[in-house]
């Protein structure tokens, strides 16, 4: 029987599911904390073929939304951060969107080519070696082979990881069928969390989990006043009123030392391409 990839302990078998419409694949439930995994992910380097796959369709919509939570969380609670890398960040648009308003973001991926942030990533060894202020991590854990040693390596270089993930429920799961998150056409995604999961994890890295109960959620050491999902959700009756407020000068953010970053990386990167 396998363990758990969350607290080493016993699992149950779920069920088997086809992924990539060829390999016959168990999935396994966390006994402690309701964590769904499959086996021992042979088929990662066929599924990585293509780094993003064709049916995330809702990539530019999403990284437009998280732009606009994180840029609320940051001026909020991390006022004083400096210096940021994006985990798993794909093509880079986060990072440069995040750049374009002002904010020190880096990108990090070993799968996929970096077209919208060049010269704006960082190595492993960086990654490693680094103090970032925070770390972000978009649809990210849900790929992790080892989700308690990447966490552990993130954590070392840095306080806070704020990530999503769409959250499992603690029902039995009959088949893949059940829920539409294990996907299991592209085969990228063998690791389901749970809040209890999530909350075991920020537990063993002393730290506290602060989650929306849904997808988006925040490990940190950091001591915080209040929950930033809650600070989040002031804002959604205000929308008419966000959408006035983005087009207005910076300074009504509320935070007028925020300069946009985009002529001074356009500048950099003119200097780079130069012979």
């Amino acid at each position: 029987m396998m363990k758990s990839k969350i607290t080493g302990g016993k699992t149950n078998y779920l069920f088997t599911a086809r992924l990539l419409s060829k390999y016959e694949v168990k999935y396994y439930q966390c006994e402690e904390t309701g964590f769904i995994q499959t086996e021992e992910p042979y088929w990662l380097k066929e599924a990585y073929e293509a780094a993003i796959v064709a049916l995330d369709v809702g990539l530019a919509m999403r990284n437009e939304s998280l732009v606009a939570d994180t840029q609320k969380i940051l001026l909020k609670y991390f006022r004083d951060a400096r210096l940021f890398v994006d985990f798993g960040g794909g093509y880079g648009q986060f990072v440069r969107m995040m750049r374009d308003r002002g904010f020190n973001f880096f990108l990090f991926d070993e799968y996929a080519e970096n077209l919208y942030a060049r010269f704006f990533s960082v190595t492993a060894d960086e990654l490693a070696t680094n103090k970032y202020d925070l770390i972000t991590s978009f649809e990210v854990f849900e790929h992790l082979v080892d989700p308690m040693d990447t966490l552990q390596q993130l954590m070392n270089s840095s306080d806070s990881i704020l990530f999503s993930t769409e959250l499992a429920s603690r029902v039995k799961y009959q088949s893949a069928s059940d829920w539409w998150y294990f996907v299991p056409e592209i085969g990228q995604h063998i690791s389901f969390h749970t809040q209890d999961s999530l909350e075991y994890m920020a537990q063993k890295m002393g730290a506290r989990l602060y989650t929306n109960g849904k997808n988006l959620h925040l490990i940190t050491r950091k001591q915080l006043a209040t929950n930033p999902f809650d600070y989040l959700k002031s804002f959604q009756r205000f929308e008419k009123w966000q959408r006035f407020i983005a087009k207005l000068p910076h300074k009504w953010h509320g935070n007028p030392k925020m300069k946009s970053l985009l002529g001074a990386d356009s500048d950099y990167i003119k200097s780079k391409l130069l012979p």
